[in-house]
């Protein structure tokens, strides 16, 4: 894992939901310079920090070290298919497909 690249991605993640270091820290129950030292690649968060913010940004935790570059949650997408649009598997794969495409399109 890169710090600098998941530092980038954790101020890009903030700044969309218009937050400041202090106010991440307080809901996080952390303080600023641990938000700080994230942010600028000087320590990398537990496990279990990782866990929570992937969940509250809507990103997986293989985006946020740097394992893949989509924000997109594949996982998260299959549940959504297979549980509301009950398709198959190879539709799913698809649709994945199709959406990282875009996702890719984007940048």
């Amino acid at each position: 894992m890169s710090r600098a690249l998941f530092g980038e991605r954790l101020i890009t993640l903030r700044e969309r939901r218009n937050l400041t270091r202090t106010k991440l820290a307080d809901e996080l129950k952390m303080n600023y310079s641990t938000i700080a030292n994230y942010e600028n690649g000087e320590r990398e968060p537990d496990f279990e920090v990782f866990k929570i913010l992937a969940s509250d940004y809507k990103v997986s935790t293989d985006y946020l070290i740097g394992y893949v570059d989509t924000e997109l949650d594949h996982v998260k997408v299959q549940n959504l298919l297979t549980e509301c649009f009950k398709v198959t598997e190879k539709t799913q794969d698809y649709v994945i497909y199709l959406l990282r495409s875009i996702n890719e399109g984007d940048k």
